[in-house]
């Protein structure tokens, strides 16, 4: 029978997660709400923000970056745009695997992400928690471990890592990626001025295939646990 402690600390956790997840909804109303002012103020570039938010969303933080450069955005607006869109989804998406994980993976909408990315944050558990909140941050800033924030916080969570360190060491780490990958287009921008615009292009067609291959070889590894699983 849990004694009085255990069942306030677990009450204490759930409102923990219900105003992160309310945090979430406000971040994503009030920057939903600066996005449709922006592009109804300033429709050039700002009207094709959606894009870098479907990029970001199928292919990643690098995409996002690439594409928002391109298009003549602010510096200082793709490294809020790229930072905040991943920050809205752990905010959003956090409570739900923690509090509800094993009735979300009944749903067939949510069981192969879920499934995905609790196989991504199982297979580098053990190598986070060798160095703590900073292989956490490392864990999410490093693009090559078909790593995001979503599963940062995962991570965090099986570790058994403060909710307040988890999302601290997320927002640095994702902060940080974002700020690199600007600075590396950049630095491609004026490669391609010196020698061409194909150098950049091949970058980022390299970047997108390592992506891409890390993120099917999760799936096909996630497919093998499920099977393995049932038999």
């Amino acid at each position: 029978m849990p004694s009085a402690f255990d069942i306030t600390s677990e009450a204490a956790f759930r409102r923990t997660l219900v105003r992160i997840q309310l945090a979430g909804v406000l971040c994503l109303t009030m920057w939903a709400l600066l996005l449709f002012i922006l592009g109804t103020w300033e429709p050039e570039p700002y009207a094709e923000a959606w894009r870098l938010i479907v990029g970001q969303l199928l292919v990643g933080r690098a995409y996002s970056v690439s594409a928002g450069l391109k298009h003549g955005f602010p510096k200082v607006f793709l490294l809020a745009q790229c930072s905040l869109q991943d920050l809205v989804i752990l905010l959003l998406l956090y409570p739900v695997f923690v509090a509800g994980y094993h009735r979300a993976v009944e749903h067939r909408y949510l069981k192969s992400t879920l499934s995905s990315i609790r196989a991504t944050a199982e297979k580098h558990k053990e190598s986070v928690a060798r160095y703590g909140l900073v292989g956490l941050i490392a864990f999410v800033f490093f693009p090559l471990w078909s790593t995001g924030a979503l599963a940062g916080g995962v991570i965090g969570y099986l570790l058994g890592m403060r909710t307040r360190d988890v999302f601290l060491a997320v927002i640095v780490g994702n902060f940080l990626s974002v700020a690199c990958w600007l600075w590396l287009f950049d630095q491609m921008r004026r490669i391609s001025e010196a020698f061409g615009d194909a150098i950049p292009g091949v970058i980022l067609l390299i970047a997108v295939v390592v992506a891409a291959f890390a993120r099917f070889q999760s799936l096909r590894k996630s497919s093998r646990s499920e099977e393995n699983d049932k038999n």
